[in-house]
């Protein structure tokens, strides 16, 4: 997504003056771009960005498409919209809530996650549960997708983080949404999604000196020989000393009896990312 708006468009929207916005652009405070005919531009990214870093708040959300998240019972709203298929009134809300400075990880963890697990469990009531848990991801990955756009692309010199889920594990929702936050975090990021072989994952990170690999365990382990798989590749990536990280709702099954560190929110993912992203660009002190 590369919206385009103008600067008196971002004034309204701001309830700023239209001179305050240009005299931000002047300063560099605020990223602008001028179309072929010479007029300026500000990327929606842009605006969003600067509004959060500034706890400048949104006067008028409409004008972008954007809602403003309600003081009370989101994960209903957020719940009827999926269920649904209100795919634009879905999105004004995510994008809403990242605006008033929500993070990926919160909007996964509070907003997202609860609803879809709502919906998870409608399959043992009602014969069109599948239908609409299915109608419910492909929204959710669609909006985790126009999210990322919004993000500053990482440092060509970021940590490099490699991740997906497991050989026999289906979902992809909660690596798409690790995905995101790890690029939040700053980091440089390849998702392999659902039904990756833990051998050849950690043998790609090996090869391409990754800084962080991630696994989504979503499902139990099928057999104590593709738990011993992953454990023994947990193993390899420790003597390379390249850190690993689970999470889902099934880590604790897969990696019981072995200290790793264990992610079970977004939020417990973003701390372990951003710690790694802040060790990588601290200075190296020589003896």
């Amino acid at each position: 997504m590369n919206q385009l708006i103008s600067p008196k468009l971002l004034s309204q929207v701001l309830g700023v003056s239209e001179s305050t916005v240009r005299r931000l652009v002047d300063a560099g405070q605020l990223a602008s771009e001028k179309t072929t005919g010479g007029h300026r531009r500000i990327r929606l990214a842009d605006a969003l960005a600067y509004a959060r870093g500034s706890g400048l708040p949104l006067r008028r959300w409409q004008l972008l498409g954007l809602e403003a998240p309600p003081a009370h019972n989101l994960q209903p709203v957020i719940y009827q919209r999926l269920r649904h298929g209100d795919r634009a009134r879905l999105w004004a809300l995510v994008a809403g809530l990242f605006a008033s400075g929500w993070s990926v990880a919160r909007i996964g963890d509070e907003a997202l996650a609860p609803a879809m697990h709502r919906l998870g469990q409608r399959w043992c009531e009602h014969p069109d549960g599948i239908l609409e848990e299915h109608q419910a991801t492909e929204m959710v990955s669609w909006c985790l997708g126009r999210l990322r756009d919004l993000l500053p692309p990482p440092s060509p010199q970021a940590p490099l983080a490699l991740g997906g889920a497991l050989q026999d594990d289906p979902y992809r929702l909660a690596p798409l949404m690790a995905s995101t936050v790890l690029v939040e975090c700053g980091l440089r990021e390849v998702l392999f999604g659902p039904h990756t072989p833990a051998t050849l994952l950690c043998q790609w990170a090996v090869s391409k000196h990754a800084n962080l690999v991630w696994v989504s365990l979503s499902v139990p382990p099928p057999s104590p020989q593709r738990r011993r798989e992953l454990l023994d590749q947990i193993d390899l990536l420790r003597r390379r000393h390249i850190p690993f990280i689970a999470g889902g709702r099934h880590g604790r099954d897969w990696v019981r009896g072995i200290n790793i560190p264990l992610a079970q929110t977004m939020a417990e993912l973003a701390a372990f990312a951003r710690g790694l992203a802040t060790s990588a660009a601290a200075p190296s002190i020589k003896p």
